[in-house]
């Protein structure tokens, strides 16, 4: 009997110090804070005012999207920055979105033939619904012909 219970004692202080290990980390990696980006619970940008949307920019989306951009192509996107999708307008902040400075959406589907296929995929599969969760912005829906989709960003060919 009390082979058993010593047994149930330390499987107990086993498991309780793993749970504990798991979950603590290294003192290094919990020194560096971390961003979470909120749902779309927490966040309206709709109601935002300018200082506020450029402070959620700075601090939320441009370090998500960073990363997620470098990820995609470390060469091209490492050093990312307002510029990159705002233009030069970002820097006296006269930008205007939809940018017509950045890649435009093809309005043929031979324009869509042409388009870099993995760039297309990220961009619809990682940017557009990463950006509509950062922005409290349901993805753009083709029944409802709302929400948050490449037409925020990106201006159509002519």
């Amino acid at each position: 009997m009390k082979i058993k219970t010593i047994s149930s004692v330390l499987l107990l202080i086993f498991s309780l110090v793993l749970v504990w290990v798991v979950t603590s980390g290294s003192p290094q990696a919990s020194a560096k804070p971390t961003i979470n980006a909120p749902d779309s619970s927490t966040i309206n940008w709709e109601k935002m005012d300018h200082s506020e949307r450029m402070a959620y920019m700075k601090k939320v989306i441009l370090p998500t999207m960073r990363k997620e951009f470098a990820a995609f192509n470390p060469d091209k996107f490492t050093k990312m920055n307002c510029k990159t999708c705002h233009g030069a307008g970002a820097e006296d902040d006269s930008y205007t979105m939809p940018n017509p400075q950045i890649w435009k959406l093809p309005n043929s589907r031979e324009g869509w033939a042409k388009a870099d296929t993995n760039f297309v995929k990220f961009m619809r599969f990682t940017v557009k619904p990463k950006m509509a969760s950062l922005l409290g912005i349901p993805e753009f829906s083709m029944q409802t012909k709302t929400g948050f989709g490449c037409g925020n960003c990106h201006t159509e060919e002519k």
